[in-house]
């Protein structure tokens, strides 16, 4: 697979259309998917179905994004990784928190929504968001500090 960035002022939807591209990952379903042109198709027509297909087969939830770390920086600083990957679990966790309220969506079946989740996906987001509710409040910040993991990395 050859994977390329859209070269400024280009239309990913446009150059789909037009055949400059054989394939388009993208967050959003594109317009002419949503317009129903035949000239494109999802590679998946039930996207949702083959997402929870996929994670019970497997147990993991098909990737979203990526974050990648320069080879040249780990070997710099070999704590990096470790305190992103907890960072972003911290980052999460105040996340699920934080949704646990149906207050903060705009969302008549919200709860709904995060049932079917449950149901899909086990009670680990509810653990998560329950343990984090004491802690997270207004104004909270992450608290990894790198002099912990360079510590780890070192010893």
């Amino acid at each position: 697979m050859n994977v390329k960035r859209v070269p400024p002022g280009k239309n990913v939807d446009q150059m789909l259309l037009e055949g400059e591209l054989e394939a388009a990952l993208y967050p959003e379903t594109l317009p002419s998917i949503r317009s129903g042109n035949p000239k494109v198709a999802l590679l998946f027509p039930e996207p949702k179905k083959a997402e929870i297909e996929y994670y019970k087969n497997g147990g993991f939830f098909p990737i979203m994004h990526t974050v990648v770390v320069k080879n040249p920086i780990l070997a710099e600083h070999p704590w990096v990784g470790i305190s992103l990957v907890r960072a972003f679990q911290q980052a999460k966790e105040i996340c699920y928190a934080r949704n646990s309220d149906p207050r903060s969506f705009a969302l008549v079946w919200v709860q709904d929504l995060q049932s079917e989740q449950r149901d899909i996906f086990g009670p680990i987001l509810a653990i998560q968001s329950r343990r984090q509710s004491q802690s997270v409040g207004s104004g909270n910040s992450l608290r990894v500090r790198a002099g912990d993991d360079q510590e780890k990395a070192r010893g």
